[in-house]
C-alpha cells in the first residue's frame, strides 16, 4: 500500500511539474492568449529588414531577423479591426485591414512583398 502511494504521488509531481513547464513555456515563449498580427517578409527579402510597422496609425515596431530563423515578426494587438501598414525608407506601403476575434481568429499572418512597377510599394496579403 506505501508503494503504490509512493508512485502515486510520483506521477503527480511529474504530472504538476509537466504542466508547470508547459505553461511557463507558453508565458515565455508568446504563444499564450492574445491576439497577434504576424509578418512575413520571406519574399521581400533585404529589402524588407528594418522596415516600420504601422497598426492602427501608430509605428509598432520594424520587420527584423532574428538569427537565421525565417523572417516572420508579431506584433500583439487587441481585438478588432486593425489596418496594418508596412513602409521603408524607399517604398511606401499598402494599408491592409484584419480583424481578430474570439470566434473567427486570433492571429493574422500577412505576406510582405515588394511591387517594383512605377514605384517601390509594399504589399500586404
Amino acid at each position: 500500500m506505501a508503494q503504490a502511494l509512493r508512485t502515486l504521488r510520483w506521477r503527480a509531481a511529474v504530472t504538476v511539474a509537466g504542466a508547470v513547464l508547459v505553461l511557463s513555456w507558453l508565458f515565455i515563449s508568446g504563444q499564450g492568449p492574445g491576439y497577434l498580427i504576424q509578418i512575413d517578409y520571406t519574399w521581400g527579402g533585404d529589402l524588407l529588414d528594418g522596415a516600420e510597422v504601422v497598426i492602427d496609425g501608430v509605428v509598432v515596431g520594424t520587420l527584423q531577423r532574428e538569427g537565421g530563423s525565417p523572417r516572420v515578426t508579431g506584433f500583439r494587438v487587441e481585438p478588432g479591426d486593425h489596418e496594418v501598414l508596412v513602409r521603408s525608407e524607399d517604398c511606401e506601403g499598402t494599408p491592409r485591414t484584419v480583424s481578430l476575434s474570439a470566434e473567427v481568429t486570433r492571429r493574422a499572418v500577412l505576406m510582405a512583398d515588394i511591387d517594383d512597377g512605377y514605384r517601390c510599394k509594399v504589399i500586404l496579403w
